[in-house]
């Protein structure tokens, strides 16, 4: 399974969907924009390397997992005001509260996760976990779809099926829970009535002719949090929040 994800994240990187071109802007690709996303995927691969090496990545505490889980339920509706109201500082309140100091937002926990070697693309996370999304807003205002690392969640349920629901803050509905399920990216809801993904991105005129709006299809990996990790980094300026 880990082979094959690192080989779908590779070639992912490769492959641009065709997008709808306006005449006479053309919204191609340029060769520096495709040599990085092949760079950051071969980055990735490193990262699965090492997470499947590194005792971190394994399980952790069942009593530490549900102490987050229970604090993230609680804080959305008690916000710590003494953090962001978005996604990252609702992140960051929860292990905060948890004796696990957190104040970053969602690149900079992606990279200490990158650092750590806690990243993993595996299809059913674990709770406790967080979750990170590419693309749900438009964070450059350039009307493409160039923005990684947008958003960020918190594993608190994985149910029997793999469907994991995850606490978040920062969108236009506010606090609250959304769901996704990694091997059905694109399936809002089974034919049973059962809700796999969360939208988390309304469509838009220009969009990519294939566009993913879902929880499932905007994700970019789990992270475990071990709490003998350092995940403090210094508060960044505002104008970098997501």
């Amino acid at each position: 399974m880990l082979a094959g994800s690192t080989l779908a994240l590779a070639v992912l990187a490769w492959v641009r969907w065709p997008e709808p071109v306006p005449e006479p802007v053309s919204l191609a690709p340029t060769e520096a924009e495709i040599l990085e996303d092949l760079a950051r995927a071969l980055a990735l691969m490193g990262e699965v390397g090492r997470c499947a090496q590194d005792a971190s990545c394994g399980a952790l505490d069942p009593e530490y997992t549900l102490q987050i889980a229970q604090i993230a339920r609680w804080q959305l509706g008690h916000p710590d005001r003494a953090f962001r109201d978005d996604c990252s500082g609702f992140v960051s309140a929860v292990f905060t509260e948890a004796g696990v100091e957190m104040d970053g937002v969602v690149s900079s926990i992606y990279d200490l996760a990158a650092v750590h070697g806690t990243i993993h693309w595996s299809l059913v996370p674990r709770v406790g976990d967080v979750v990170f999304f590419d693309d749900t807003h438009d964070r450059n205002d350039n009307g493409r779809w160039d923005d990684p690392l947008t958003h960020i969640g918190l594993i608190v349920d994985v149910e029997p099926d793999g469907t994991a629901v995850y606490a978040h803050a920062g969108t236009s509905s506010g606090r609250g829970f959304g769901r996704i399920n990694v091997a059905q990216p694109f399936v809002r809801r089974t034919a049973e009535g059962k809700d796999l993904n969360t939208y988390l991105r309304e469509p838009e005129p220009g969009d990519p002719q294939v566009a993913g709006y879902l929880s499932g299809a905007l994700w970019v990996g789990f992270a475990s949090i071990p709490p003998d990790l350092d995940w403090r980094t210094a508060p960044p300026p505002p104008e970098s929040w997501p």
